[in-house]
């Protein structure tokens, strides 16, 4: 003789044990341990070297968050850029990444900052 042994009653699609009766609002998402991915640059759009965040520059191609902080350091340190050429000063940039960035960044807040400061 078999025996057929259940330590518990079969769950059906819509049983309480199932947790998908009506009026049941499933678990929220467990959240994400990774930040949330950064937003591409929308075209057209250039970011000003003298007043991004670094979260800005992050939006970068080829510049991530240790060179984004490069670049706020650099920024703090000996003021605002004079060009996008002066991102050659700045650790972890190159002629190839400047090139790259040539056509999504401007130092345009230069000469503003500069006549706010006296300079």
């Amino acid at each position: 003789m078999k025996k057929e042994c259940f330590s518990s009653p079969p769950v059906s699609c819509c049983s309480p044990a199932a947790g998908s009766w009506p009026g049941r609002i499933p678990p929220s998402p467990t959240p994400s341990r990774y930040p949330p991915r950064r937003s591409p640059l929308l075209p057209g759009e250039v970011i000003d070297l003298n007043a991004a965040d670094a979260y800005d520059l992050d939006r970068l191609p080829g510049i991530g968050p240790a060179k984004a902080e490069a670049i706020l350091a650099y920024r703090e340190e000996y003021g605002p850029f004079q060009s996008v050429d002066d991102l050659l000063a700045v650790s972890g940039i190159g002629e190839v990444t400047l090139e790259n960035l040539r056509p999504y960044v401007t130092a345009g807040g230069a000469a503003e900052t500069a006549e706010a400061t006296g300079g």
